[in-house]
């Protein structure tokens, strides 16, 4: 089965087995990027076409790359 591995530079590292990046990512930001808005910038060098960020609600010039593995 193939996993999805998502991490942020100081935060959690975290193994989902699915193959669909929507279902994983959700979770993620669910559980572990409270407070932060989660938005998929369309790049077609990324892994699925897609980079993510997490925006920090009460600051809005606070953002964090979420990667995906």
């Amino acid at each position: 089965m193939s996993m999805i591995t998502l991490s942020t530079p100081n935060g959690p590292t975290v193994q989902y087995a699915s193959t669909d990046i929507a279902v994983a990512m959700m979770d993620f930001a669910r559980t572990h990027m409270t407070g932060y808005l989660v938005q998929a910038i369309e790049d077609p060098e990324a892994k699925f076409g897609m980079r993510f960020e997490a925006i920090q609600i009460n600051n809005e010039l606070t953002s964090t790359p979420i990667t995906v593995h």
